[in-house]
């Protein structure tokens, strides 16, 4: 038995006799060879006439090679993400730099007419403020934005991010909000930005139109739908629609950058959304 796994074994054990369920752990050994190999096993107590437990009858599966065929997959994934976000960022910032070259040009090229010099440089000077902009979610995607948190208000996010999101939008918006909803400690531009990028997702879920549903609530300490959080108190946002779904072979990629199942789209949306969001529902009461 490796020894980090002897107490989870012991878990295991004493949770089947105290509640009579299956036997179900997952564990490692370790070979004579000093080779580890991860174990999966599914037993059930067995009981003697007087109802003591006697012995636990079932099966151990050595799933060492299932478990590396699995990380081989991942790992493959992984690289098939690096290669699309490099392909991604590559096209995005050569049609980026194409545009303001192209303006700069058209600018040199008519100085003898001050207005449409200008425009031209506008339209450089926009190009320039999407580089910017694509930078700044290749940063957050990467945890290298650093939010700029302070005390705020989330209703006036909410609306104003699901506003414009659904601006000229077939879908309308409903709120959901809990009366006394908590101020938290924010970046409110990221998590506005979070916001409607999943709203503008949802929205797109439903080409006939439909009704976004954002809701919002105090959450009084973290509990166990929500394993992966500190103790304290958060606000929970949650978006809902009445769209298609995505597909099943879908769900593993829709977090990666840059991809995309959308005709127009840049695929930053949710991986931006992701990466913000996990630096950002501290509460401050």
């Amino acid at each position: 038995m490796h020894p980090e796994d002897r107490e989870k074994l012991k878990a295991a054990l004493a949770r089947t006799l105290e509640k009579n369920v299956l036997y179900e752990p997952k564990y490692r050994v370790v070979w004579t060879d000093g080779s580890v190999h991860y174990i999966t096993a599914r037993g059930r107590l067995v009981r003697d006439d007087m109802g003591q437990p006697t012995r636990i009858n079932g099966i151990l599966w050595d799933i060492t090679d299932q478990l590396l065929l699995e990380q081989e997959r991942i790992k493959r994934q992984k690289i098939e993400s690096l290669g699309t976000l490099a392909g991604g960022i590559a096209h995005d910032f050569n049609n980026l730099l194409q545009g303001i070259f192209g303006y700069i040009s058209m600018a040199k090229t008519s100085l003898d007419q001050r207005e449409k010099s200008l425009a031209m440089l506008e339209q450089a000077e926009n190009a320039l403020h999407q580089s910017v902009s694509l930078t700044t979610q290749l940063l957050t995607f990467s945890k290298g934005g650093k939010p700029i948190k302070k005390l705020i208000s989330l209703l006036p996010v909410i609306e104003n991010a699901t506003k414009f999101a659904l601006s000229g939008s077939r879908s309308s918006y409903q709120f959901d909000i809990e009366p006394g909803l908590w101020q938290v400690d924010a970046d409110e531009g990221q998590l506005g930005q979070v916001i409607q990028n999943i709203v503008l997702n949802a929205d797109q879920a439903m080409p006939k139109g439909g009704t976004v549903v954002i809701a919002a609530k105090n959450v009084l300490k973290s509990d166990s739908r929500h394993p992966q959080l500190t103790k304290g108190d958060y606000v929970e946002i949650s978006v809902q629609d009445s769209g298609i779904g995505i597909p099943e072979k879908y769900l593993q990629k829709i977090f990666d950058p840059f991809f995309t199942t959308k005709d127009e789209g840049s695929g930053l949306g949710l991986a931006t959304s992701y990466s913000s969001s996990e630096t950002m529902m501290a509460l401050s009461m």
